[in-house]
């Protein structure tokens, strides 16, 4: 009886970890997604104007020389103090 619990435990673990890494993989390959579009935006009130408008919550920090950021869950987005976007290369 015993041999059978722990061969159920390493069964289960198993699809769940493969669950675990397909779901992984989707929300990567959407975070990509969404970080190439919104890296699109040229400038800071594009950007925001598109959050605002679909409602999608998001928040501003400004720091000093040139370093201000919006924060949309775990993306940052890099901006200069006119607006334009910093994107990555």
């Amino acid at each position: 009886m015993s041999n059978l619990f722990w061969l159920y435990q390493v069964n289960d673990t198993a699809i769940g970890h493969g669950y675990y890494q397909v779901s992984c993989e989707e929300f990567k390959e959407n975070s990509d997604i969404l970080n190439a579009s919104l890296n699109g935006f040229e400038n800071i009130g594009d950007l925001t104007a598109f959050l605002e408008k679909h409602e999608i919550e998001f928040e501003t920090i400004n720091k000093a020389n040139n370093e201000n950021y919006i924060i949309i869950g775990s993306l940052v987005i890099q901006f200069l103090d006119n607006g334009e976007i910093v994107t990555e290369k």
